[in-house]
C-alpha cells in the first residue's frame, strides 16, 4: 500500500487547489477478481487533522 498524497492547499490562505490538479488514483494490486472490495477515503489537512471516513463504496 502506498501512503501520501499531493498537498492541495499550499502556503496560500485559500482552499482552491492550484491547476493543473494532480491525478488522484489508487490501485489495489492485491485485490482478487470476483471478491468484494470496500474502500473509504480519509482526507488529512496540512496540520494532520483527519476527516471522518467517507461512506463505503464499491
Amino acid at each position: 500500500m502506498e501512503f501520501g498524497c499531493p498537498l492541495f492547499q499550499s502556503m496560500t490562505h485559500h482552499d482552491t487547489p492550484s491547476h493543473p490538479m494532480p491525478q488522484m488514483r489508487y490501485v489495489d494490486a492485491a485485490a482478487k477478481a470476483g471478491e468484494k472490495h470496500t474502500y473509504a477515503v480519509i482526507s488529512v489537512n496540512s496540520v494532520g487533522l483527519k476527516s471522518k471516513p467517507s461512506a463505503n463504496g464499491p
